[in-house]
């Protein structure tokens, strides 16, 4: 009877396929020693869903999606780990030789010793690496979308974790950029785009370079500039979010640039269409980042259905974005800041799709948005982490709107750039008083005892416990705020 309701809607067999294919997932990394059957997995999954046709079964999309995941799971594991074995075999040799592309903004650190050591995010066939690599003073550095022919040993994360790491150090070692001019003038094109960005940011606000490095932070994804001290009070305080380029970002930028296209006499219903090329390359000047990739591509499909004529889904968004992304990296079950994007988007969107229009955009539209998006995150972070910010949801309520303010000048300040530099200054001054007010509100909040508390990680039952206690009490909001709405118009 539930499965049947459930399929009632059209969003809701999304949601449908996207719970199987997750399952699926799940199922398959918890016993990763089947993972060589995949080719069986594969052929009793075709016949179990031609078995539950054949019965005129309506649950044989859930049964495919669960199989889909399974086996890509199993497949993604078998590939790591016979590509793991070779590395670790050939390394015993020599060092292990491969190409890396710069997939994302490199990070610099000084060691004890003084040596500097750059890093950054790259893959090796399906396995996700970071490559770390000592530089001597003066060499080139690695820069975004560059091609790197790296020489090294391959080292495995702690115990529970799937962290790999590449380093290129020892004496036959070697690191070398290897040239690839078309790719290049792409990525020439996206280092100059941000270097034009982050001097425009810093227009009037010399004098502030703390507030320069923060707003670098939050537009770019330079994370690693932002002095560690302000990085740490805002973790405490719950607000590290506003850092990670997602949702909040690509929402606002592709507002004001559909706002430009309006100004342009593109019509509003291309408008959307007009700006996604803009979006994706905003997120390629950050790297193509998780957050932003996803984000990214929930708003095009947004925009692609309004072109189309149809109503705009977020739910739908959500779920085509969500199987993209586990069907193309199925590792990604194991991200807990891709998880916990996931989860949070989805408790906004549902929020916003079922709940009554009084409590979605009634004066305390905006307390319900925040306490869905901290409660619907609890469970993720105390099974990660093993803590909960209690302060996080008041910090938010001041954090989050003085963070669109912060964007919005920004961005408006760099187009006045362009014909003014009085008015930019103005702005980009605006834009640095939001975010000092960011940043002593979050230190302020992190230094409140009790702030945060320590608990036992979470299991499977303790997150499935909270997540029905928060849906139960949704679903008393929906009731008494109908009874209100009735007693109203009696």
């Amino acid at each position: 009877m539930i499965y049947s309701l459930l399929l009632m809607k059209t969003d809701m067999k999304w949601l449908v396929a996207c719970g199987g294919l997750l399952a699926g997932e799940a199922f398959a990394f918890a016993i990763p020693g089947l993972s060589p059957l995949w080719p069986v997995a594969a052929i009793a999954g075709w016949f179990a869903v031609l078995a539950a046709l054949s019965a005129g079964s309506r649950a044989w999309p859930a049964i495919a999606a669960f199989s889909l995941g399974a086996v890509l799971a199993m497949q993604n594991v078998a590939s790591r780990e016979e590509l793991c074995r070779e590395i670790s075999v050939r390394s015993l040799v020599e060092p292990y030789t491969a190409l890396f592309r710069v997939e994302g903004v490199p990070v610099v650190r000084t060691d004890d010793a003084g040596m500097v050591w750059h890093s950054f995010p790259s893959h090796l066939g399906n396995l996700k690496v970071r490559v770390v690599a000592p530089f001597a003073e003066g060499s080139p550095a690695p820069r975004l979308g560059e091609r790197w022919e790296m020489s090294g040993y391959l080292s495995f994360g702690a115990k529970g974790r799937r962290g790999r790491t590449f380093w290129v150090k020892g004496a036959l070692s070697s690191a070398k950029r290897v040239s690839s001019p078309v790719s290049d003038r792409f990525w020439c094109t996206i280092r100059r785009a941000r270097a034009t960005i982050s001097r425009r940011i810093a227009i009037g606000m010399e004098y502030d370079p703390l507030a320069v490095s923060l707003l670098r932070c939050i537009f770019l994804g330079d994370r690693d500039i932002a002095p560690k001290k302000d990085m740490a009070a805002f973790s405490a305080a719950g607000t590290i979010h506003v850092f990670a380029v997602s949702g909040i970002h690509v929402v606002l930028i592709a507002t004001i640039l559909r706002i430009l296209a309006s100004v342009c006499l593109v019509p509003g219903r291309f408008s959307g269409l007009a700006v996604v090329p803009l979006l994706w390359f905003y997120a390629a000047m950050i790297g193509f980042s998780p957050s932003a990739t996803r984000a990214t591509a929930m708003v095009t499909l947004s925009y692609v259905g309004i072109a189309l004529g149809r109503r705009p889904c977020g739910i739908t968004a959500w779920a085509a974005t969500f199987l993209a992304v586990h069907i193309l990296d199925p590792s990604a079950i194991g991200n807990i800041g891709g998880v916990l994007s996931f989860a949070v988007m989805l408790a906004l969107m549902l929020w916003s799709e079922w709940m009554p229009e009084s409590l979605v955009r009634g004066r305390f539209g905006f307390l319900g948005f925040t306490f869905i998006a901290w409660a619907a995150g609890v469970p993720i972070i105390v099974h990660a982490f093993g803590r909960v910010s209690i302060i996080a949801l008041a910090a938010n309520l001041a954090v989050v709107p003085l963070l669109s303010v912060a964007l919005t000048m920004s961005a408006a300040g760099m187009l006045a750039g362009f014909f003014s530099v009085f008015l930019a200054a103005r702005l980009n001054g605006i834009a640095a008083l939001a975010i000092e007010l960011m940043a002593n509100i979050s230190t302020t909040a992190a230094a409140i005892p009790g702030a945060t508390i320590a608990l036992a990680d979470w299991g499977l039952a303790e997150c499935i416990l909270w997540y029905a206690a928060l849906l139960l009490a949704c679903l008393l909001a929906r009731h008494v705020s109908a009874r209100r709405r009735r007693a109203f118009w009696d």
